[in-house]
């Protein structure tokens, strides 16, 4: 299974990465070796290069393509696409709507973070209101403004902190009202795949004006994907490992 997943990433990253090469008469044995003393590249550890360099992991503001590659690996999305451009769920177990303004969101029943609680309902509720508060430096809700509760720009009106347009259902349920019937795959596309929800019990008491400078924005330690992060030297390397919780 982590190979498969390791497989996927490698050829969505295809034109952005380059494979190490491993076992080359250029290379002494002592660097083919990992901290446990197993070659790179072989066995279960696999070593790519990078052409852009990780200055930090910020997955409410990952704006650079190599920071965006890296949260993509450290939290999963609701739903991922496949060679056919269709979205299948992911993070979420389903995604669906009956009047195209109304959409129900069911997260997957067993998906953890990889500290061993259950991602939540509350956390993609979290996630929207941390984004689209002004005081946040996030990359905002811009393109989710037709949610119910947001201003055009995607920010929640001065003096709101709540988004009218989610609501929670139950612990693994949301519902997202919005403000007219929108395309589905539209909302598919910007909140189910290219959105990465954040862990509210770790974040709810930070202030959300320096939330970028937080240690776990620049280096989160609290994952939903396959992998979490091992270690992580800005400008220079990052390792992942397994992550045990994951669904």
């Amino acid at each position: 299974k982590i190979t498969v997943r390791l497989l996927s990433i490698l050829s969505i990253l295809s034109l952005l990465l380059l494979s190490a090469c491993s076992g080359s008469e250029e290379t002494s044995p002592s660097s083919n070796k990992n901290d446990e003393g197993k070659s790179a590249g072989t066995g279960d550890t696999i070593v790519v290069g990078i052409t852009n360099a990780v200055g930090a992991i910020n997955p409410i503001n990952a704006r650079d393509v190599a920071a965006i590659q890296v949260a993509s690996i450290l939290f999963d999305p609701l739903l991922e696409v496949n060679e056919n451009m269709e979205f299948l769920p992911k993070l979420g177990e389903s995604f669906e709507t009956e009047d195209n303004q109304i959409f129900t969101i069911k997260i997957q029943p067993k998906a953890n973070w990889s500290d061993g609680k259950p991602v939540t309902s509350e956390d993609l509720k979290f996630t929207l209101e941390t984004r689209a508060n002004p005081k946040v430096q996030s990359l905002g809700l811009k393109s989710l403004n037709m949610i119910e509760g947001l201003t055009e720009n995607g920010t929640l009106p001065e003096g709101e902190k709540n988004i009218k347009g989610v609501e929670i259902v139950d612990e693994k349920t949301v519902k997202i009202h919005t403000k007219q019937p929108v395309d589905p795959n539209y909302l598919k596309q910007y909140l189910g795949y290219r959105f990465w929800i954040i862990p509210s019990h770790i974040l709810k008491d930070k202030n959300p004006a320096n939330l970028h400078q937080d240690p776990f924005i620049l280096k989160p330690n609290v994952t939903s994907g396959a992998y979490t992060l091992k270690d992580f030297s800005p400008e220079s390397h990052i390792e992942f490992k397994a992550n045990p919780e994951y669904y």
